[in-house]
Formats: structure tokens, sequence, C-alpha cells
């Protein structure tokens, strides 16, 4: 069965900072970690220039695994 997987990490100036995570929510938690996004008062999503959260997919075969 062909599964889309997607993966996000954190990036400071175009490289990589922390590895890729299953979740947008473990990316942002490694952003905070280190220092280059937070939330505001309101709970709304900041990256801290100059890093930035990336995402990458792909389709994987299940059965293959």
């Amino acid at each position: 069965m062909m599964t889309a997987v997607r993966s996000y990490r954190v990036t400071c100036f175009g490289r990589p900072r922390g590895p890729w995570r299953e979740t947008k929510e473990e990316a942002r938690r490694d952003a905070i970690d280190l220092g280059l996004g937070s939330y505001d008062e309101y709970g709304q999503w900041f990256d801290t220039v100059p890093g930035r959260i990336v995402y990458a997919w792909g389709v994987e075969d299940e059965e293959a695994a």
C-alpha cells in the first residue's frame, strides 16, 4: 500500500539545524529550543529570522518496508 509521508525540520540560513520530524509540532519544539521560533500571546506561530521550518514529502510503500 502506498502512503504519502511528510517530514519537517528546522533550518537556519538554509542549513539544517535539527533532525527530520514526523509532525510540524515536533519541529516547532526544536525551533523553540534553538531560539528560532515562538508562539505569541494569542497562540500564533512565528519563525524567528533567519530560522524556518521546511518540509519534504514523498510516497512510501508500506509493504516493502
